[in-house]
């Protein structure tokens, strides 16, 4: 249950003790008088641990049904090499069989997500501010991607957007304070560039009260989302336990650890679904494009076979890609939705092999609030694979690139914004000159 001492309360903390529990063989539910089913015990639902109700029930009074996971993605991650991951990977999946009234952590508390009623910076961006975490829907809009104008074969994108406002949910009332008590509230605690984080934006402080958001949606049961935590490169707001808040103070506050994410529904207000009807009915309603994105809370098994039409996350975070025609099978764990090919999708779709998504609004103000970001550092990662040159950006400014080759003929020219990673196509082997507007950057690449 939440913590109750002062002033964790106000946080809404949930200690990690779901994920180590082996004793969960079964959820108990009881048949009424009245003929229906009722749980008088919470439910805990361990990550990766199938779940699946023949019948459908709902919890008594002050009863919740709880799922707790520890993300195995971060949104501005990084790799080995210290580079970091672009803003469109890093991203996790998420479907459950409840809705999900609140999302917290162990130690920072609540956490909210980004919707269409979110507010908005006052610093002329437009960029969406107050929330701790990304969640997205898919939308359709399956499209052949595009390159230079040239199609990418095999390669689609889709739009994956963040939840409408919705009245039916009603307000959310918000308590947590605790990036203000531990970080805000200290005015020795700016960074050495003087960041003074989101105290205030000229209209209003975020996290020094207790707030409401007007019709926040909740995570909905039965509901396939991409979710995105954010990780080092979003510093206070980092959920993987590799930001530290080194400050122009040798005094700063302590680093955190991996925080556990926990979902629970409302007391009381919870009905779960015959688990094979719920998500029948949800596959069907969104299918778009040829395509449905499929919610499970089963871990499941598919062998390679060619198209079979099934597309799965893969490692990175950036992409369903499609089950391999040979090989190894490809297992999907329980609770991570994954992309199915509609019958009729299309005789184009059976060479579909990726589909892709992008983060086009960071909305997590932390990266761009910097007062002079050329302070702050980072570098550009360009690097060569076969047919592309990648160029990605650990930098917190954007930066205008021209790659030519060696007769000075310009391949491409682009803006990559902080976090971004550009992928372009080159058809002819041959020696490439990439050259940011930044000279110290410039490099040349071999490619085949």
């Amino acid at each position: 249950n939440y913590t109750d001492s002062d002033p964790e309360y106000r946080y809404h903390t949930v200690d990690a003790a779901i994920l180590t529990t082996d004793a969960i063989n079964g959820h108990w539910v009881q048949k009424q008088a009245n003929g229906n089913y009722l749980a008088k015990r919470d439910h805990a639902l361990v990550d990766k641990q199938d779940f699946n109700a023949p019948i459908s029930y709902s919890f008594n009074e002050g009863l919740r049904m709880w799922y707790q996971r520890i993300p195995e993605n971060y949104v501005g991650k990084e790799k080995p090499d210290g580079s970091f991951i672009a803003n469109n990977a890093g991203w996790d999946a998420v479907s459950l069989p409840f809705k999900a009234e609140i999302v917290t952590t162990d130690v920072k508390g609540e956490i909210t997500h980004f919707y269409g009623g979110s507010k908005e910076s006052k610093n002329g961006t437009e960029t969406k501010i107050g929330h701790e975490y990304w969640l997205r829907e898919f939308k359709g809009n399956v499209q052949q991607l595009k390159e230079n104008n040239v199609d990418v074969p095999g390669v689609y994108t889709a739009d994956f957007n963040y939840p409408d406002a919705l009245s039916a949910d009603g307000t959310k009332a918000y308590t947590n304070t605790f990036l203000w008590d531990y970080y805000y509230s200290h005015n020795d605690y700016d960074d050495q560039n003087h960041d003074d984080y989101q105290e205030d934006d000229g209209n209003r402080n975020y996290y020094k009260y207790a707030r409401t958001y007007t019709s926040y949606p909740r995570l909905a049961a039965a509901t396939p989302y991409i979710i995105g935590f954010p990780g080092k490169r979003y510093y206070e707001f980092d959920l993987s336990g590799s930001f530290e808040a080194k400050t122009a103070l040798a005094t700063y506050p302590q680093k955190l650890g991996q925080q556990t994410i926990t979902f629970a529904s409302k007391p009381g207000d919870t009905t779960i679904e015959v688990s094979d009807d719920q998500i029948t009915a949800k596959a069907s309603s969104t299918t778009a494009n040829g395509y449905y994105f499929k919610p499970s809370y089963l871990n499941e098994t598919f062998a390679a076979k060619a198209n079979a039409g099934i597309y799965t996350l893969d490692e990175k975070g950036d992409s369903y890609d499609v089950i391999p025609s040979t090989g190894d099978a490809v297992t999907v764990s329980a609770f991570r939705p994954y992309f199915m090919k509609a019958s009729g999708g299309g005789s184009a779709r059976q060479l579909t092999r990726s589909i892709v998504f992008n983060s086009n609004k960071s909305e997590l103000k932390g990266v761009e609030e910097r007062d002079n970001p050329k302070e702050v550092g980072g570098s550009l990662n360009i690097y060569s694979k076969k047919h592309l040159i990648v160029v990605e950006s650990a930098l917190t400014y954007n930066v205008d690139v021209i790659i030519t080759n060696t007769a000075g003929i310009i391949v491409n020219k682009f803006t990559i914004k902080p976090g971004e990673a550009i992928e372009t196509r080159i058809y002819n082997a041959g020696v490439y000159i990439v050259q940011p507007s930044e000279i110290r950057f410039t490099k040349k690449l071999s490619v085949k």
